[in-house]
């Protein structure tokens, strides 16, 4: 899922779980301050220093167990680390 999906998912649910009006959706400014809200939600979750993280690379977190500590099971711990901690705010750019 990219960014702009994950916040136009945010921004419906905030929408219709506040019991909004389905044709309304697709009227621009009510669109809009939704997406705007979603955005505005999600770069305060981001100021406080939490990432949304992608269950796919969750699920993709080798198991720790002494056994995966030969060479490759340390470059795959590395390389899901490095996935992690490059993850990009959503609220800078999208995609």
């Amino acid at each position: 899922m990219t960014a702009d999906a994950l916040i136009e998912a945010v921004a419906r649910e905030i929408f219709f779980g506040d019991g909004g009006d389905p044709t309304a959706w697709d009227k621009v400014r009510v669109r809009e301050l939704y997406l705007s809200n979603a955005r505005a939600a999600l770069s305060a979750i981001e100021a406080q220093g939490f990432r949304v993280v992608p269950a796919d690379l969750i699920d993709k977190f080798p198991e720790i167990n002494i056994s995966n500590y030969d060479e490759d099971g340390v470059s795959a711990l590395n390389q899901w680390g490095i996935e992690v901690v490059t993850l990009p705010k959503l609220t800078e750019g999208g995609s």
